[in-house]
């Protein structure tokens, strides 16, 4: 889905760290809350390990702080069960690729 929105502020961008309990590999991945219209709401998107790496640890998406862009999101429902026998499902918006810098005008 493409999406127009904005980052509000460097504040809604955020790294997250996580360690694999199998392997103890541990990784970085990203959260960035956007701003979206028609309608506005705020959603929270991840942004998977790879594109992590690939915006620089979250430097490219300091760069669209308060100017509006296209993004492209999937929409992503999960359930599984954890540890102890419980159900969990959820939805979550994935960022699928990078966004491009604003056109200047």
């Amino acid at each position: 889905m493409i999406a127009k929105g904005m980052i509000q502020d460097i504040d809604d961008i955020q790294q997250v760290s996580r360690t694999n309990s199998t392997t103890g590999e541990h990784t970085q991945s990203g959260v960035i809350k956007v701003l979206t219209s028609k309608p506005t709401q705020v959603i929270d998107v991840r942004v998977n390990v790879d594109l992590w790496k690939e915006s620089q640890n979250g430097k490219h998406f300091e760069s669209l702080v308060g100017k509006q862009f296209e993004f492209l999101v999937e929409y992503n429902q999960y359930s599984f069960t954890d540890a102890s026998g419980a159900a969990r499902s959820g939805t979550t918006m994935n960022l699928f690729n990078l966004p491009a810098f604003p056109k200047a005008n």
